[in-house]
């Protein structure tokens, strides 16, 4: 018998997708259920995957939640305590961002309907996911998503008392459908995966169905997932996936207790916008995007928050703000006349793009006369009790939250429409206004998923772009696509926290694994340039936009390090140190930019005859060999000799030249490459305690110098380290 082409390939290509999914279908799939469906899940044990654990570690952050020995409080049956929080019955995920569990049910069952609980008390930081995914597998290998569950409840609201009481909101997330069709699938392997913000309480999962494959039950077919937050690539600079950013400077201002740090005039704007010389002369473009945001402790009517941050409660608050930015001689005045004397001075026709902050709205019972009509418009819940038939009733304090939640996103859209209004009444001819910055830098209210997906629509339907700088440790890496975000930059925090320098190449695998980039951090350059060097080792310098948070030491005191703007103040010590940093800034923007390594100096100066001078490398990035110079003034004083720190005694080869007069030269190079040099923060914000001593160089101080004289023969800092790493082992 011939069978035909066509019958032959279906047949063949249905054999394949059995044999995939699972081999020979089991007996009972030829049956009927003789009972309803079972919790499957139940008494089993998952496997946890965490595959940004790394992250924590780099963070020296502890894992503070349940041990794996618990995860049977998962699929016990036994419910968790919905009146005490701080219960043992339930199981905690802390922090590590994704977690994956995987269920094997040890036969190819029937699944029906999958199933997990989490906790919601905002007030002691327990926070739920914003959603939870559920995939399928006949094999363990190869696994189809079968859909995304948000909660039953919505986020903004939950249903609790206020402290002392410890009760806790339950939340369902819950899938029973595969695209548009009740769920009727086979599998063995049940994934679910959602992501953790720091404490997320967890409760019963279930997996409803029958063991074995009964009524038909079919191999799932793989769902879209089109906000599937993992691209596993770094968006393209200058493309639209990035609101069309290349390098973004990060612009604080508002008013501030120190005027002069927010005083942003056309000369120090020129700075920012241009590159200058070491004769003031500008002869490039540096930054022609400005992330305008605000300084943290930005003063407002409503003052201060108990962090001593500016509270924006009120349209007064955000209006104060407005006025300090709209004015003509500086902020955006400033940044409209220095883009105009910069484009006649380059013979360009530049605009610089604006990125415009929305500043962190706290709910308050008068926001203001937000539609025209003289009404006090409340944006707290409580204050909507007059609206509902039952306020004490879970559906009434529920309708409350909403009604509050949809004011809030009415105060946000009436402040877009009113920096809209007034950029477009300031006329300027050498800025446009392109996009909107969500300046909190995490989710700190359940309700701000509504919020900023409400905002992300009305900005497209303004065509306007949307960006977010989250922190590396929390949900946002994982959500900003989600909630609507035209593009995001992950913060390490690296320079101003105690982490190790690892969380560098973490967070810029996370970026690369969601689609953002790596914002670029400064506190001293010690730590910059371990921005910078990861930069290029990673890819994310030429391979994806930039944002740089600099405030403005680096930049304004950077490109003026010889000729300072204040009168009053002269190039001193620290001025090639300023404008070496300005230097590898404009680099590392033009992608120029070569791995460098910093170093300090320890001098005991107190022995004019016996003048002992340390140079020790900062935060060593397995070093096995390299070269560095000290460099001092021959006139002053006279080299003598040298000698090895016992750490490298019998270690390392050291050779010390002084071919060149007014410098020492000192090469080294490791014996093993497992003694390679490494340090790194000896605490927060320091990178100088950990350096690691080369070797101690002796001068004596000529005759007739005196002791200040002798202080300035010598460069604080050294000439930067050309030295060559090895991989880490």
């Amino acid at each position: 018998m011939r069978i035909k082409k066509g019958w032959y390939s279906a047949v063949v290509c249905c054999l394949a997708i059995v044999l995939w999914w699972g081999g020979n279908l089991p007996a009972s799939a030829q049956e009927g259920p003789t009972s309803g469906p079972i919790n499957l899940a139940h008494g089993r044990i998952p496997e946890v995957v965490k595959p940004d654990a790394n992250i924590m570690y780099q963070m020296n952050i502890p894992d503070y939640g349940s041990p794996l020995n618990e995860l049977y409080k998962l699929t016990d049956e036994i419910p968790a305590n919905r009146n005490d929080w701080g219960d043992s019955t339930w199981f905690k995920f802390y922090r590590d961002s994704k977690r994956e569990l995987i269920f094997d049910l040890e036969q190819l069952s029937t699944i029906n309907e999958l199933s997990i609980g989490f906790g919601q008390r905002s007030d002691v930081g327990i926070a739920p996911p914003l959603n939870v995914r559920y995939y399928a597998s006949g094999d363990g290998e190869n696994y189809v998503f079968l859909g995304k569950a948000e909660a039953d409840v919505p986020l903004y609201f939950e249903n609790v008392k206020p402290a002392p009481d410890k009760d806790i909101h339950l939340k369902k997330y819950k899938l029973d459908k595969v695209g548009t069709e009740p769920m009727n699938i086979q599998a063995r392997f049940i994934k679910i995966t959602f992501v953790v913000d720091v404490n997320c309480w967890a409760d019963e999962v279930e997996i409803s169905g029958y063991e074995g494959i009964v009524n038909g039950a079919q191999p799932p077919k793989a769902q879209p997932d089109p906000d599937n937050p993992e691209v596993n690539r770094f968006p393209a600079p200058g493309s639209q996936e990035t609101a069309y950013m290349s390098d973004q400077f990060l612009f604080p201002t508002g008013a501030y207790k120190d005027p002069e740090i927010t005083n942003w005039t056309k000369e120090k704007v020129l700075s920012v916008l241009g590159y200058q010389d070491l004769k003031g002369n500008y002869t490039d473009w540096l930054f022609d995007d400005i992330l305008f945001s605000t300084v943290a402790a930005i003063i407002t009517p409503s003052g201060f928050d108990s962090n001593g941050f500016g509270i924006f409660a009120t349209q007064a608050d955000y209006r104060s703000y407005l006025d300090f930015v709209f004015q003509e001689d500086t902020q955006l005045g400033a940044i409209n006349k220095a883009a105009g004397e910069l484009n006649a001075l380059l013979g360009t026709d530049k605009k610089v793009r604006i990125n415009f902050a929305i500043p962190k709205l706290t709910a308050s019972s008068d926001f203001g006369d937000l539609y025209g009509d003289g009404r006090q418009v409340s944006l707290k819940p409580q204050d909507f009790a007059d609206q509902v038939s039952d306020p004490d009733s879970e559906a009434g304090k529920m309708e409350m939250a909403r009604l509050a939640l949809e004011n809030k996103k009415a105060a946000i859209r009436w402040y877009i429409d009113e920096v809209e209004k007034r950029f477009a009444q300031a006329g300027y001819n050498n800025l446009t206004l392109n996009s909107y910055y969500w300046v909190p830098e995490k989710i700190f209210d359940m309700g701000d998923f509504e919020v900023i997906r409400g905002t992300a629509d009305y900005l497209k339907s303004k065509n306007y772009f949307f960006t977010w700088v989250p922190y590396l440790q929390s949900q946002s890496p994982y959500l900003w696509r989600e909630l609507g975000f035209t593009a995001a930059s992950i913060q390490p925090n690296y320079a101003f926290n105690f982490y190790k320098k690892g969380v560098l190449p973490a967070t810029a695998d996370i970026a690369r694994k969601v689609g953002a980039s790596v914002e670029v951090e400064y506190n001293d350059y010690h730590t910059l340039a371990q921005y910078l060097n990861y930069g290029i080792t990673e890819g994310h310098m030429k391979d994806t936009f930039n944002v740089y948070y600099l405030a403005t030491t680096p930049i304004v005191d950077g490109a003026n390090a010889y000729l300072p703007l204040q009168p009053d103040k002269a190039a001193d010590a620290t001025s090639i140190i300023k404008r070496t940093v300005y230097d590898r800034i404009y680099e590392y923007v033009k992608d120029s930019y070569v791995r460098r390594f910093t170093m300090t100096l320890a001098a005991d100066l107190s022995q004019p005859n016996r003048l002992s001078v340390v140079p020790k490398i900062t935060l060593a990035d397995h070093f096995t060999e390299g070269h560095f110079t000290v460099i001092f003034d021959p006139d002053k004083v006279d080299f003598q000799s040298y000698e090895l720190p016992a750490s490298l005694v019998d270690k390392a080869q050291v050779t010390v030249t002084t071919d060149v007069p007014g410098e020492v030269r000192v090469a080294f190079k490791m014996n093993r490459p497992e003694d390679a040099l490494y340090s790194d923060l000896a605490k927060k914000q320091d990178p100088v305690s950990s350096a690691i001593e080369m070797a101690k160089l002796y001068f004596s101080a000529k005759d007739g110098v005196p002791g200040e004289e002798i202080k300035r023969g010598f460069r604080r800092h050294p000439r930067t380290a050309a030295a060559q790493a090895s991989q880490p082992t």
